[in-house]
C-alpha cells in the first residue's frame, strides 16, 4: 500500500523540471484565485486574507506561505513543496504535499487520495494549535509533532512514522502505525488504532472502542479504556486499565507497572524482573498472568495466574483462583482468598484472616495461620501455623503438618507414602492413617507438659512416631478413640522414668509397640519399670514390634533388655497400663532371643531383680564387657608369640654373636568374662626382633627388644565383630646358666585403638572408638637336663602380669561406660619333653609342652552408664598343651614354630600358631 502512493509521488518530483513558471513572489489576496495548471509551476506564492491558490492536476507550487485565511488547495495530481501555513493558513491536500511546515494556528487537511510527507506541525507564538487532519482516504507520512501542534487521523485514514516530540495525535477512527512518541500525549478514540508505537516518554490514553497493538514503552504512562495489546512496558513505564478496558499481553519488564481498575481486565500479562508490578484493583480482573519476578498485588481478581518467580499478594477483598505455583511466592492476606491453586514449588503464605480452598501441593510448602480447606498433599509439605485451621485435608504424600495451637478438623485422610506431624498442644478431629504415618513432636521450645490430642484416630496399617529436638523432652498423645491396626513408635531415656506416653479413652483393635534400642538407661535403677501406653478402656492389645512391624522379644533399654508388660491400675492409673519391665532369665531371656546367649547364661545383674531371676543385659553392654576384657587376651597372644622365639633360640653361642628374627602369630580363642559376655578373639599380626649374646663363665646372657603389630577381631556371641589394633614394643633377657638353669624375663608396652561395633537386639548396629594403653611382664625359670641321649626335659614355672588403664567410652546409641583397669595375673607351671637329631646336614628338636595356668585377678570391673557395676574377670584353672620344632636347615639360620592348645573355666584356645625365622651374624 506504502509503495503504491510513493511511485507517483517520485514521477511527479521528477516531472517538476519541466514545469514553466506562472508566477514568483506573488500574493494572492482576499477573492483572488489562481490556478497552478498542467505544466505550471507557482513559486514562492504568499496566499493571505481570503485568497486562493489552486494546484491542479499536473501542477506544482515551491514554498507557498498561506496566512490570514488563506488557503492552497493542492489537488489530485497536484504537488505542493515547502509550503507554510501559519495565523489559521489553510491547506487542502488531495494531491501530494511535501515538507509542510503547519505552525501558529495553521491548518492542513489531507483526504480523497492525498499524501503528505514530512510535515511538521505546531510552534508559533500563539496559543492556539495547529494541526494536521488526516480524513478518509488521506495519508500523513513521517508528520513531527511538537508543541502546540496536532495530527488527528480520522476514519479512512492513515498516519505512517508520526513522531510526537510535545504535541498530540488524536486517533478518531483512522490508524496510526510506527509512530515515535517522546513527549506529548497520543489519544486513540472510538475505532482508532494505533500499532506499533514506541513510546520513550509522554502519555497515551486508549478511549473506549479503541485500539492499541504492539506498543514498546520504555517510559510515559498508557491508560486503557478500550483495546491494548501485546504492549511491552520497560524501564519505569506504567499501563493503567481503567472503565471497563482490556489489556491483553502486556510484558513488564525493569521497573514497569500495570494497574488494573475496577471493572477492566489484563489478559495474558508477563512480569519478568523483580521491581515490576501488577495491581488488580476491587473488582479489577487479571487473567493468565505469568509471574517470573516482581509483584501481583490482587485487591480484585485474578485467575490462572502462573508463578514462577516473584510475589502474588493477595489483599483484603482479593480472590485468586487456579494460581500455578512453580516457584516464587503467594501471600494470602487477612481477607484474601485463593482458590484451587496448584502447588508445584516455591511457598504458599496463608495469613491470619486468610482462607484458601482446593489447594494441590505437589512440590513446595504451604505456611497456614488462616483457613485451609480440602487442601491435597501429594509431595512438599503444608504448616498449619498457631491459631491455624485445616479442614478436611487429603495427605497422599508429603508431610502435613501441626504447630502448637493449630488445628486440623474435617476428616483428615494420611494415604500411603503420606506423612503428618503434630506438635505438642495441637489438635485434630478425625485422623485415618491408611498405611500413612504420624509423627507427634515436641520442638525445643514447646511445653512438654501439653500433649497432642486426636479426637478419633482409626489406623489400617498406619505408624505413630514421636520425636523430639532435646533429649530427655518427651511428647505425649491423647486420643479420644483408637480404632484399626497399626504400630506405634516410641522413645525412652533416663529422665525419672520418662518416655513417650500415649492415653487412649477409648476403643478397638490390635497394634504393636516399637521402642528403639537404646543405649542410655530408660529406667530409673531402683524401679525398672516404665509406663508407656494407658488404655482407659481396657479393650486393645499390643504387643512388641521393631520399626518395620516384625515381632520382638525384648529391646534395649540401656544396661538391661525389657519386655512389654501389661497391669491393670499400675500407679493408680485408670484402665491398663503398658509398660516396659526388666527382662529376666525367668521371664524370657533363656536364650537371648536373636541377641544369643542374653540372660540364660548372663551376669548377676549386681543391682537387684525384676520379678526374680537374673536380669538380662543388653548386646551393647555384653560388647562393652567383651572389649574390656579382650585386650588382656591379645597382649597375652603376643607375649606368647616372643616366648616361643626364645625357647627354639640355641644356647651355645659365641660372645658377641647377634640375631635378628620375626614370625607370625595368630590364635583364635572363645572367651567368657566373669559376667557371661562372650566373644571369639581371631588375632593375626607380627613380631620383629634383634639380640645379642654375651658370654660369661657361668653361662650365657642374651638381650634384646622388639615390636610387635597385631590385628584383631572381636566377634560378640549377640552380633557385630569389632577390632583391636595393637601396637607393642618391648625388650627382653635370657640367662643361660652352664648347669642348665635358665631365667628369662620380658616387659613390653602396648597401645590399644578399638572400633567397637555391635548389632543391638532389634538389628541395628551400636559403634564407639577408644584406645588405652597397657604393660606386661613375665618372668620363667627352668631347668633343662637329659635323662637319657638326646632326650631333654625341661620344667619350669612362670608368672605373667598384664595392666591396661582404664577408657571413658561412648557408643553411638547413648551409652557410656568406663572399661575399668584391666588386671591379669597368671602363674603357670609344666614341662617341655624335646629330642633332638639330624635328617641329613639338618637339625630337627621337635618338642612338646604341658603346662597349668591360674588367673589370680579378680578385681577387674566395668560400669555402664555410671549406675551398673559388672564384675569383668577370667579367673580359674587352664590346661595347655603345645607342639613345636626347631630346624637348622643352614649354620646361622634357624626356623621355629609352634602350635597350641588352652582349655580354661572362661576360655578356649583351639589353636594358636607361629610359625618364624632367625638369622645370626
Amino acid at each position: 500500500m506504502l509503495h503504491c502512493k510513493m511511485n507517483p509521488l517520485s514521477l511527479l518530483i521528477a516531472s517538476a523540471l519541466a514545469f514553466t513558471p506562472l508566477a514568483q513572489a506573488t500574493d494572492v489576496t482576499s477573492g483572488n484565485i489562481i490556478d497552478v495548471n498542467d505544466g505550471e509551476v507557482a513559486e514562492d506564492v504568499t496566499v493571505k486574507s481570503g485568497g486562493t491558490l489552486n494546484i491542479l492536476d499536473g501542477g506544482m507550487s515551491q514554498g507557498t506561505s498561506v496566512d490570514k485565511g488563506g488557503k492552497e488547495n493542492v489537488h489530485a495530481g497536484g504537488i505542493s513543496e515547502n509550503a507554510t501555513l501559519e495565523n489559521n493558513g489553510e491547506q487542502n491536500v488531495s494531491g501530494v504535499a511535501n515538507n509542510t511546515q503547519v505552525t501558529t494556528a495553521g491548518q492542513q487537511y489531507i483526504d480523497n487520495g492525498g499524501v503528505a510527507n514530512n510535515v511538521t506541525v505546531g510552534g508559533g507564538k500563539t496559543s492556539v494549535f495547529s494541526g494536521q487532519h488526516v480524513n478518509y482516504g488521506g495519508v500523513a507520512n513521517g508528520t513531527v509533532l511538537v508543541e502546540k501542534g496536532f495530527q488527528s487521523v480520522r476514519a479512512g485514514g492513515n498516519a505512517f512514522n508520526t513522531v510526537i516530540n510535545g504535541g498530540i495525535l488524536f486517533v478518531d477512527g483512522g490508524v496510526a502505525s510506527d509512530s515515535q512518541l517522546t513527549d506529548g500525549q497520543i489519544y486513540v478514540e472510538q475505532g482508532g488504532m494505533l500499532m506499533n508505537t514506541v513510546q520513550t516518554g509522554g502519555d497515551i490514553e486508549i478511549s473506549t472502542g479503541g485500539t492499541a497493538n504492539d506498543t514498546v514503552s520504555s517510559n510515559g504512562t498508557i491508560r486503557v479504556e478500550g483495546n491494548n495489546n501485546n504492549n511491552q512496558l520497560f524501564a519505569s513505564a506504567s499501563e493503567t486499565v481503567v472503565n471497563g478496558g482490556i489489556s491483553d499481553g502486556s510484558v513488564l519488564n525493569d521497573n514497569a507497572t500495570q494497574i488494573v481498575e475496577a471493572n477492566s481486565e489484563a489478559s495474558n500479562a508477563t512480569l519478568n524482573d523483580k521491581n515490576t508490578v501488577q495491581f488488580i484493583r476491587l473488582d479489577g480482573l487479571a487473567v493468565g498472568t505469568t509471574v517470573n519476578g516482581g509483584t501481583q498485588n490482587v485487591f480484585g481478581t485474578a485467575r490462572n495466574t502462573n508463578l514462577t518467580g516473584g510475589t502474588q499478594n493477595v489483599q483484603d477483598g482479593g480472590i485468586v483462583q487456579n494460581t500455578t505455583i512453580n516457584g516464587g511466592l503467594q501471600i494470602v492476606q487477612l481477607g484474601g482468598t485463593a482458590q484451587n491453586t496448584l502447588l508445584n514449588s516455591g511457598e504458599q503464605d496463608v495469613r491470619k484472616g486468610a482462607v484458601v480452598t482446593d489447594t494441590t501441593i505437589s512440590g513446595g510448602g504451604s505456611y497456614v495461620a488462616g483457613v485451609a480447606i480440602r487442601s491435597e498433599i501429594t509431595d512438599g509439605f503444608m504448616q498449619v501455623l498457631d491459631g491455624g485451621i485445616a479442614k478436611d485435608t487429603n495427605v497422599q504424600g508429603g508431610l502435613f503438618a501441626l504447630n502448637a495451637g493449630a488445628e486440623a478438623v474435617g476428616k483428615t485422610q494420611i494415604e500411603n507414602t503420606g506423612r503428618m506431624l503434630m506438635l505438642a498442644g495441637s489438635n485434630a478431629t478425625d485422623v485415618t492413617l491408611n498405611k500413612g504415618s504420624l509423627t507427634v513432636w515436641v520442638p525445643r521450645e514447646n511445653d512438654i507438659s501439653i500433649a497432642a490430642r486426636i479426637d478419633q484416630l482409626t489406623m489400617n496399617e498406619g505408624t505413630v512416631a514421636f520425636h523430639s529436638t532435646v533429649e530427655e523432652r518427651y511428647s505425649a498423645l491423647q486420643i479420644g478413640e483408637l480404632n484399626g491396626t497399626g504400630l506405634f513408635q516410641l522413645n525412652t531415656s533416663l529422665a525419672d522414668g520418662a518416655a513417650n506416653f500415649v492415653t487412649i479413652e477409648k476403643g478397638n483393635g490390635s497394634f504393636g509397640l516399637a521402642v528403639a534400642d537404646s543405649g542410655k538407661e530408660i529406667t530409673d535403677h531402683t524401679n525398672l519399670t516404665l509406663n508407656l501406653i494407658n488404655d482407659q478402656g481396657g479393650n486393645i492389645d499390643f504387643t512388641l514390634q521393631t520399626a518395620v512391624g516384625e515381632s520382638l522379644r525384648a529391646v534395649d533399654g540401656g544396661t538391661y533388655m525389657y519386655v512389654l508388660k501389661q497391669e491393670a491400675g499400675k500407679d493408680a492409673m485408670v484402665g491398663n497400663v503398658w509398660y516396659l519391665g526388666a527382662m529376666t532369665d525367668e521371664n524370657g531371656g533363656g536364650d537371648g532371643g536373636d541377641g544369643g546367649d542374653g540372660g540364660g547364661n548372663g551376669g548377676d545383674g549386681n543391682t537387684g531383680g525384676n520379678g526374680g531371676g537374673n536380669l538380662v543385659v543388653t548386646p551393647s553392654t555384653d560388647a562393652v564387657l567383651s572389649l574390656a576384657n579382650a585386650g588382656l587376651n591379645i597382649m597375652r597372644g603376643e607375649m606368647e608369640g616372643q616366648r616361643v622365639y626364645r625357647h627354639g633360640r640355641s644356647q651355645s653361642a659365641s660372645h658377641g654373636e647377634g640375631s635378628v628374627w620375626g614370625h607370625y602369630l595368630g590364635k583364635k580363642s572363645a572367651a567368657e568374662t566373669s559376667n557371661g559376655a562372650a566373644y571369639k578373639l581371631y588375632q593375626n599380626g607380627m613380631e620383629f626382633g634383634s639380640d645379642v649374646v654375651s658370654v660369661f663363665e657361668n653361662g650365657n646372657l642374651v638381650t634384646g627388644g622388639f615390636v610387635s603389630l597385631t590385628s584383631n577381631n572381636v566377634k560378640h556371641a549377640r552380633g557385630g565383630t569389632s577390632k583391636v589394633d595393637s601396637y607393642g614394643l618391648g625388650a627382653y633377657g635370657t640367662w643361660y646358666d652352664n648347669s642348665g638353669f635358665y631365667l628369662d624375663g620380658v616387659l613390653k608396652a602396648n597401645r590399644l585403638e578399638s572400633k567397637l561395633n555391635a548389632r543391638m537386639t532389634n538389628g541395628g548396629t551400636t559403634t564407639g572408638e577408644w584406645h588405652q594403653y597397657g604393660v606386661s611382664s613375665a618372668l620363667e625359670a627352668g631347668y633343662t637336663f637329659m635323662p637319657m641321649e638326646s632326650v631333654r626335659v625341661e620344667p619350669f614355672m612362670r608368672m605373667t602380669g598384664t595392666f591396661i588403664n582404664d577408657a571413658n567410652v561412648t557408643l553411638n546409641n547413648g551409652m557410656k561406660a568406663n572399661t575399668g583397669k584391666a588386671r591379669s595375673l597368671t602363674a603357670e607351671a609344666g614341662s617341655r619333653f624335646g629330642t633332638d637329631f639330624l635328617m641329613g646336614h639338618t637339625a630337627l628338636r621337635p618338642y612338646l609342652s604341658m603346662s597349668v595356668e591360674q588367673e589370680l585377678a579378680h578385681s577387674n570391673e566395668t560400669a555402664i552408664n555410671q549406675v551398673n557395676s559388672f564384675k569383668n574377670n577370667q579367673n580359674g584353672t587352664s590346661g595347655k598343651y603345645a607342639a613345636g620344632m626347631t630346624v637348622n636347615p643352614a649354620k646361622d639360620v634357624t626356623l621355629y614354630g609352634e602350635f597350641n592348645y588352652r582349655q580354661g573355666r572362661y576360655i578356649e584356645e583351639p589353636i594358636q600358631g607361629i610359625a618364624g625365622i632367625s638369622i645370626s651374624f
